[in-house]
């Protein structure tokens, strides 16, 4: 079976310029990325199979 990995996604808004979301790290595990969103309150983060992020049409 084939392992999925996990991308935390992180939404950047500067300031006068449009929003852009950019890949802050990838994780062996959701548990694994879910638990850095908690610990470092990245609360405009979320967590996505990297193969979703990859086939995103």
């Amino acid at each position: 079976m084939e392992q999925l990995l996990f991308a935390l996604v992180v939404s950047v808004c500067p300031a006068h310029e449009i929003c852009r979301d950019i890949v802050y790290e990838v994780y062996d595990t959701q548990q694994e990325c879910e638990k850095v969103i908690f610990e470092n309150r990245l609360f405009n983060g979320n967590c996505y199979p990297v193969d979703a992020i990859i086939h995103q049409k």
